[in-house]
C-alpha cells in the first residue's frame, strides 16, 4: 500500500513537472501535503493567466487552489522584453481575472455558479467550495470597458465591478460596502442607463427597497442631499497660544472666533505682518500646502521653502501675453506682477481685529485656510554706504542717523543726505529722509545709496553730447533763417 501511494505521488509529480500549462515548480510545502494525502487534478479553461490541468489537493478551496496557480504562473513569466515600458504594458494584461461569473463543472456533471468576490467580501463559503477530482473551472472574459456597473453617492466606496447576469440593485450596494451612514434620508438610486450608440440617456428612479433588476454598463447614482457635516478647520501657526488646527463651521465662523479657539495672541505677536493664506491662486495653494507639510513636523516652525519658480513664470507669461506695454513699462510692471504673484492677495488687517467697525472683525475664515503670526521683530536694518551694514536694535523716537551711528556711520562713498530713505518694512514704501512726516518703525530699513566715481572721461563724454546736440540745434536755426 505504502509503495502504491508513493508510486502515484512520483508520478503525479513528475506529470506535474512536464504539463504543457506548468510553469514553476511546486512549493516544498505543497509536495509535503501531496505525499500524505491523495492528489487530485483540477482543470482551468476560459480567460485565466494560463489553462491547463494542474494538482490540487483534498482540502483546498477554490480560491485558494485559483490564487495559488494565478501567483505562482505571474511569479515566473520570463521578461518578454528589456523594454521596461513593454513589460509593463505585457504583465498590466495578465494582472486580471474576472471573479464573478465563473463557473465550476464537476465530475458527475453538476454546474455551479462561483462569486469569489461575493466571498471574499463575505466570508460565505458557498462561493468557495471544496474542489474534487477532475473539477474543470471557467473563467469568463474580464472586461470593464464593457461588461460593468459603476456606482457612487452616498455609498461607503464608490466602485465599478464586473456585470454579471441577474446583478440587482442591492448588489451593486452590497460591492460599493453599502450606505454611508453620514447620509441622511437616502430612499432612492438613479440609475443611467445609455442607448447602444451611447447618444441618449435614460434615467430611472428606483426605491431602494424595490427588487430592480440592473443591465450591463448601467451607472449608478445613490441619491441624497450633500451632508456638510466635515470636518472644517483652520490651521494657525506662530505667535498664539495653542497653535495648530482649530475646528471651525462651515462658512459661519470668523477670524477672530478663530483666533480666540487659538488662545489669543502671544505678547510677541506682530499683527502687522500677519497674513491670512488661502488657496486663491496656484502659488498660493504651494504655499499653503508647503506650511502644512512644515506644520506636522513643528507647528512654531515657520519657514518655508517654496520651488514655484514655475508657476512664477507661467502667470507672469500670462500677464505679458495680451499686454499692450512699451518698453520702458515692461521693467515697472514685471517688478509689480512679481510682487503680486510672491505676496499673494492680503485679505485681512490683523491690527484692525478687535474694531467692531472694520471688515477684518466680521471677516469669515473656510476650510483649509492658514493664519500666520509671525513673531514681533523690534530691530531696523541699515544697509548701502555704511560701515557694518546689519539689524540694530529699536529705540522708539529714535532717527535714522541714530540707526547709521550705530552701523558705523557713512562711508566716504556715500550720497548726500538727500539720498538717505528709509523703507518701511510692510508697505516697502521709500521715503526720504529729506521729508518731515516719516516714523522710524520696528522691522523699516535704512537705505544709504552710493556716490558712483566718475573719472574725467566720463564728463568729456558728456560735455561732447551736449555739444552734438546744441551743434544739431543751431544748423536747423541757421536752415530755417535762410
Amino acid at each position: 500500500m505504502k509503495r502504491t501511494v508513493f508510486s502515484a505521488v512520483l508520478i503525479v509529480s513528475l506529470l506535474y513537472i512536464n504539463l504543457p500549462a506548468q510553469v514553476s515548480s511546486q512549493k516544498q510545502n505543497l509536495l509535503d501535503v501531496m505525499s500524505s494525502t491523495p492528489p487530485i487534478s483540477v482543470t482551468i479553461g476560459g480567460e485565466f493567466i494560463v489553462t491547463g490541468s494542474f494538482p490540487a489537493y483534498s482540502g483546498e478551496r477554490l480560491d485558494q487552489f485559483v490564487t495559488r496557480i494565478y501567483n505562482e504562473v505571474k511569479n515566473s513569466l520570463p521578461f518578454p522584453t528589456n523594454n521596461e515600458q513593454l513589460f509593463m504594458k505585457f504583465i498590466s494584461k495578465t494582472d486580471k481575472f474576472a471573479l464573478r461569473g465563473i463557473k465550476l463543472v464537476r465530475k458527475d456533471g453538476t454546474k455551479l455558479d462561483i462569486d469569489l468576490l461575493k466571498f471574499r467580501l463575505t466570508g460565505n463559503f458557498d462561493n468557495n467550495p471544496y474542489l474534487k477530482n477532475d473539477d474543470v473551472v471557467i473563467f469568463p472574459e474580464y472586461n470593464l470597458d464593457y461588461g460593468f456597473i459603476d456606482i457612487n453617492g452616498a455609498v461607503n466606496k464608490p466602485t465599478k465591478f464586473q456585470f454579471v447576469e441577474g446583478d440587482k440593485l442591492e448588489d451593486a450596494i452590497f460591492f460599493a460596502r453599502g450606505i454611508n451612514k453620514a447620509y441622511e434620508d437616502v430612499n432612492t438610486a438613479v440609475i443611467s442607463r445609455l442607448s447602444y450608440d451611447g447618444k441618449s440617456e435614460e434615467k430611472i428612479t428606483v426605491n431602494l427597497e424595490d427588487e430592480f433588476y440592473l443591465k450591463r454598463g448601467d451607472r449608478i447614482k445613490i441619491a441624497a442631499d450633500q451632508t456638510n457635516r466635515k470636518a472644517y478647520k483652520v490651521l494657525v501657526l506662530g505667535e498664539v497660544n495653542q497653535p495648530g488646527y482649530i475646528y471651525v463651521t462651515k462658512d459661519n465662523t470668523t477670524l477672530k472666533d478663530v483666533i480666540e479657539k487659538a488662545g489669543g495672541f502671544t505678547e510677541n505677536a506682530s499683527l502687522k505682518d500677519a497674513q491670512l493664506v488661502r488657496n486663491l491662486n496656484r502659488e498660493q495653494i504651494l504655499k499653503k500646502y508647503a506650511i502644512e507639510e512644515k506644520a506636522k513636523e513643528d507647528p512654531s516652525e515657520l519657514i518655508i521653502d517654496e520651488e514655484n519658480n514655475y508657476w512664477q513664470l507661467l502667470e507672469t507669461l500670462r500677464m505679458f501675453r495680451s499686454a499692450d506695454l512699451l518698453d520702458e513699462d515692461t521693467l515697472f510692471f514685471s517688478l509689480d506682477n512679481q510682487l503680486r504673484i510672491l505676496e499673494g492677495n492680503n485679505l485681512v488687517d490683523f491690527t484692525r481685529l478687535d474694531s467692531a467697525d472694520s471688515a477684518t472683525s466680521d471677516f469669515i475664515v473656510k476650510d483649509g485656510d492658514v493664519v500666520i503670526v509671525p513673531e514681533r521683530f523690534e530691530a531696523v536694518y541699515v544697509f548701502g554706504q555704511v560701515g557694518t551694514i546689519g539689524y540694530y536694535k529699536y529705540i522708539k523716537g529714535m532717527g535714522y542717523d541714530y540707526y547709521i551711528q550705530q552701523a558705523g556711520g557713512l562711508t566716504g562713498t556715500a550720497k548726500s543726505d538727500d539720498d538717505i530713505f528709509i523703507i518701511k518694512g510692510t508697505s516697502r514704501e521709500w521715503i526720504s529722509i529729506s521729508e518731515d512726516n516719516y516714523d522710524i518703525e520696528p522691522g523699516d530699513y535704512i537705505y544709504v545709496m552710493k556716490e558712483i566715481p566718475r573719472n574725467i572721461w566720463y564728463y568729456v563724454q558728456r560735455i561732447g553730447t551736449i555739444a552734438g546736440i546744441l551743434g544739431s540745434i543751431a544748423t536747423l536755426i541757421l536752415l530755417f533763417r535762410y
